[in-house]
This record gives C-alpha cells, sequence and structure tokens, in this order.
C-alpha cells in the first residue's frame, strides 16, 4: 500500500529534525577536563641535600582555525620539597569548552627551584589566575615554532598576567616539559577517559634524574 501524503509530510519532517537535531550535536562544544594525577620521583637531581625543590605548572588552552588563543585554563603545583621515591596525588583539574574549527592543547612544566621567594612570587601570580578564562586572549597567536614553556607562558598573558620568560623560566631549571593537543574532530570521536604517563629525565655523567608524571582527559560533549 502506497503511503498517505499525510504520512509522506510526517516522514520527511522527522528526517528534516533528525538531520538538524544530528546538526546541532556535532557543532556543539565539547567540554574537556585535564588534570595531572601522580608525579613521583623515581631519581632525583641534588644529591648533597637529596632532595629537590620543585614546581608543576599546566595550562589547557583553545585555540581557534587561525591558531589564535580565545581561552585559556591554568594551573600550579609546589613548590614542594621532593626526596628520591616520593609520590604525589594532590593536582587541581582544569576544564575547558572547545567550539568546532578548534583545538585545545595541554601544555605541563616541571622545574627545579633555586630561589624559593620568587618561586612562591611566580606560584601566588599563576594561582590569581587559575581558572580564568582570558578576555585578551585573541590578542595572542600560537606558530608552529612555539615550545611547551612558550605555551605555557603565552596562556599566562592571555589570562592577564605579564611575564618576562627570562625572569621566572631559567632554562637550567627546567626539569621537563611536555604539551599535547587534541582537535575537535577528534574531540568528536568521543575520547575515552586516557592516563597518560610522561617521563622527564637526564642521564648525563653530571647531571641525573627521573620523574614521572600520569595525566587524565576526560570528554564530555554537549548534547
Amino acid at each position: 500500500m502506497r503511503p498517505s501524503f499525510l504520512q509522506v509530510l510526517v516522514l520527511g519532517g522527522l528526517l528534516v529534525l533528525s538531520a538538524c537535531t544530528s546538526q546541532k550535536r556535532h557543532s556543539a562544544p565539547v567540554s574537556v577536563t585535564f588534570q595531572p594525577t601522580e608525579l613521583k620521583a623515581l631519581t632525583i637531581q641534588e644529591k648533597i641535600t637529596r632532595a629537590d625543590e620543585v614546581m608543576l605548572a599546566y595550562s589547557l588552552s583553545v585555540l581557534d582555525e587561525n591558531n589564535q588563543l580565545t581561552a585559556t585554563q591554568n594551573g600550579v603545583w609546589g613548590v614542594q620539597r621532593v626526596q628520591k621515591d616520593d609520590q604525589f596525588t594532590n593536582f587541581q583539574g582544569l576544564s575547558i569548552s572547545v567550539p568546532p574549527k578548534s583545538k585545545v592543547v595541554a601544555t605541563v612544566v616541571l622545574m627545579e627551584i633555586d630561589d624559593y621567594s620568587r618561586a612562591q612570587k611566580f606560584v601566588g601570580e599563576i594561582r590569581k589566575y587559575t581558572g580564568v578564562a582570558g578576555a585578551v586572549a585573541g590578542f595572542f597567536q600560537v606558530t608552529e615554532l612555539t615550545n611547551p614553556v612558550g605555551y605555557f607562558l603565552l596562556s599566562l598573558q592571555a589570562a592577564g598576567l605579564v611575564l618576562n620568560q627570562s625572569r621566572w623560566i631559567d632554562p637550567d631549571d627546567l626539569l621537563g616539559a611536555d604539551t599535547k593537543t587534541y582537535t575537535y574532530e577528534e574531540l568528536q570521536k568521543g575520547l575515552p577517559v586516557t592516563i597518560t604517563p610522561l617521563k622527564f629525565s637526564n642521564h648525563s655523567r653530571l647531571d641525573r634524574y627521573e620523574y614521572r608524571l600520569q595525566t587524565r582527559w576526560s570528554i564530555q560533549k554537549t548534547r
């Protein structure tokens, strides 16, 4: 039996509604959470005091199709005295919304601290801008040459904190850094909760250390 005109009309409406719903779902922002979950010191750098003073700083940033920062969140842990085999798990998570045609970049930077008072001031400044999506973010553009430390500093500057890289981060104090990027399309595939181990180490004859950091990503798509 051939369908009636009314049945065809209803079926067509349902198909259009389904297509619109699907389009809306695929163009909706994706909420992303990034969190360091465990830092362990397998071998420390300081052999005389047998303890390192370290700080872990991290950021979560959104870049648009022109590679400009549109939003950023920042976190910091430490300054913490660390001995061999110490393990830490108390880290704040960062969450951010990633719109279509964008990508999200997570950066972690692990530093040994020589100047404790300067580092404490740095930590205090970062915490002022933790959880802040900067209104001036769109003025900052990432290039292919931007390294993990550069990503982190850009994120802080985009949030409103004025920084001088040479003043705050000495390359000799850097124990390790890492950057991970996901595009909006990759996020739309529904990546499961993931735990990524990162290894920060140096095994030269005069300078040996090894830290292991685990991080967790979780994704929630807007319905």
